[in-house]
């Protein structure tokens, strides 16, 4: 399967291959065996234009046989050719559960899980080989009452906290046997789990995001794990209230150690002692007594959207060109700007705004840019996994920013418009009310004449 991505001569004998085994075949396993092979081929690549026609005449054929079973194979590879035909073909070979779903001519029953937190905890989805992400996320939307499909992205979350999106024109199928194979060949990776997560992947203004309580408990859910990082720099009353909401959410009832309770919830400032910080929790506690689960995450909320780290993604990657920063560093990306942070401090080491960056690029192993003018130019260089995603989110934070800007002139626009169209309206009205009276006082006689005209001639 690993030649077909080569060169058509290897998918053409392939599929030769299987349509000799199906010829003239009298033995039944064999033939139950070479349909199910021809699905799997068909669901991952095409044959060359050479080919093509004599393979789909062979599936139309077979697909009016008198034989149940193998009409079902020929319908069920004809549907996967046509899908080949749309998606593209397969960049990847099929994994082991993706070949047992071929055959038994069933979709792949995919679990799409949600932060922890969320409820429900994952969807299933059907998915088939030539399913792309951006599909299942749209089949996703409706059911969390969502829209706006470029705000939100499917993940590869591995059991050590590590975050991979999957791009939106991957096949899911692709994206499965991607992470298996660097499960079982990155040393840092041997021995996890993972698992797909449907997240929030553009963080913007309230006033330009969704309504939704979906997106309320997606912002809850993924600010949770930077949050109790450290990566907040909220004063000590927010921290307060944030611990009580989130202890309010998970739990109903209060553990005789507060302080243990409260460091699992928020950091904790070293000048902060023990008792002081037990008094504000509960009294936070019970401030927020009696709310429902939904009042808790807005309120939350409502805190974390006040931090200009709002959102902020992190990536972590290395460097050795510039002395006065850490080896390790985390690269964040924002609605706003893209930040150099210490892993181990989260202290922000440098912060630009898009408009200070004259370029980026990136590739599988790095991530670079640069920053400033001609005259004071910096560049930066960086090792990371995550060079797609980091110029992935630049991107297309910079777009939502242009086409906001564009909606916000337009609006602009439109109200100038109404305005300078109202006015003149007045004017008009302004003008016609008071035509009669001048034309009466300074042409009296005209007037009389009007009236004069219609009157009876007497003899």
């Amino acid at each position: 399967m690993a030649l077909t991505s080569s060169k058509d001569v290897w998918r053409d004998e392939l599929y030769i291959q299987v349509i000799k085994q199906l010829t003239l075949n009298k033995h039944k396993l064999g033939v139950r065996r070479a349909w199910e092979l021809l699905c799997v081929y068909t669901s991952s690549f095409l044959p060359s234009s050479r080919l093509d026609p004599v393979l789909v005449q062979f599936i139309d054929r077979n697909g009016k046989s008198k034989y149940e079973s193998i009409s079902k194979y020929a319908d069920f590879c004809k549907s996967a050719l046509l899908q080949i035909r749309i998606n593209g073909q397969r960049k990847c070979p099929p994994t082991q559960i993706e070949i047992e779903s071929l055959q038994q001519l069933r979709p792949l029953m995919l679990k799409v899980f949600f932060p922890a937190g969320f409820s429900p905890e994952y969807r299933t989805i059907s998915v088939t080989s030539s399913t792309t992400a951006l599909e299942t996320v749209k089949a996703l939307l409706p059911k969390l009452g969502l829209e706006r499909r470029n705000f939100y992205a499917l993940y590869k979350v591995l059991s050590n906290g590590e975050t991979f999106p999957v791009p939106d024109t991957t096949f899911i199928a692709d994206a499965l046997w991607e992470i298996e194979e660097e499960i079982a060949k990155v040393k840092e990776f041997q021995g996890l789990t993972y698992r797909i997560e449907f997240r929030k992947k553009l963080w913007l203004q309230q006033s330009d995001d969704e309504s939704s309580m979906s997106v309320e408990n997606l912002i809850f859910t993924q600010s949770l794990t930077p949050l109790r990082a450290g990566f907040f720099d909220f004063d000590f009353e927010d921290y307060i209230s944030l611990a009580a909401l989130q202890h309010r959410f998970f739990s109903d009832t209060l553990p005789k150690d507060i302080p243990s309770l409260v460091k699992t919830y928020i950091p904790i400032p070293k000048d902060v002692k023990k008792g002081e910080l037990e008094k504000e929790f509960l009294k936070s506690h019970k401030y927020h007594e009696g709310m429902n689960r939904d009042e808790i995450v807005i309120a939350f909320n409502n805190i974390i959207r006040e931090s200009h780290l709002y959102g902020t993604q992190y990536f972590p990657a290395t460097q050795s060109i510039e002395s006065s920063m850490p080896h390790k560093i985390l690269i964040g990306v924002s609605r706003e700007c893209i930040s150099i942070v210490n892993p181990n401090s989260k202290e922000v080491i440098h912060a630009y705004r898009f408009s200070e960056v004259g370029y980026w690029s990136s590739n599988k192993t790095s991530f670079a840019m640069k920053v400033g003018n001609m005259a004071d130019e910096t560049r930066f260089v960086c090792d990371t996994r995550h060079g797609k995603e980091i110029t992935d989110l630049l991107e297309n934070y910079v777009a939502t920013t242009v086409d906001s800007r564009k909606k916000a002139q337009q609006r602009r626009q439109s109200l100038n418009t109404a305005r300078r169209l109202q006015q003149h309206q007045f004017m008009l009205r302004g003008s016609s009310s008071n035509s009669l009276p001048r034309l009466q006082q300074t042409s009296p006689s005209l007037s009389r004449k009007v009236f004069v005209k219609d009157e009876p001639e007497t003899s």
